[in-house]
């Protein structure tokens, strides 16, 4: 872990990387009430003081979005794992008689690609801020 030397000292880009890469597992980050918190590059939460120039402003802004898109990803995998599971049960191979004709199910499909849909488009909106802050328009 990163520990200061002087007032005006910072990590080294292989330490920001470097926890980048450790911190990009939902399982590694700290967690409060049992949820995953996002936390600078410096390994400390996201109001760090070492963040406040510009550089590194833009480093851990970019940092956090890239926790963003994870875990949208992530949730996205899951949900379609869920729709998969569904779509199990009320097949043929399966045949859960209450979840196929009654209206469970459907609601359980239709909510499931609902969600599907939600996700892509905060994802759309992620990407889009991703492209900003690397001086795409």
């Amino acid at each position: 872990m990163y520990e200061a030397d002087g007032p005006d000292s910072g990590p080294s880009e292989d330490q920001v990387i470097g926890w980048a890469e450790h911190n990009a597992h939902a399982d590694d980050a700290p967690e409060q009430d049992g949820e995953p918190q996002p936390v600078c590059p410096h390994g400390r939460d996201a109001e760090c003081l070492e963040c406040e120039d510009e550089e590194s402003y833009a480093r851990n802004l970019r940092f956090l979005v890239g926790q963003l898109t994870d875990g949208l990803s992530t949730a996205e995998r899951g949900i379609r794992l869920a729709a998969t599971a569904v779509e199990s049960l009320t097949g043929n191979a399966v045949y859960d008689i209450e979840l196929a004709e009654g209206p469970e199910g459907s609601d359980a499909r239709d909510d499931l690609q609902a969600a599907i849909r939600l996700l892509r488009n905060v994802n759309r909106i992620a990407q889009w801020r991703t492209g900003l802050l690397d001086g795409q328009k």
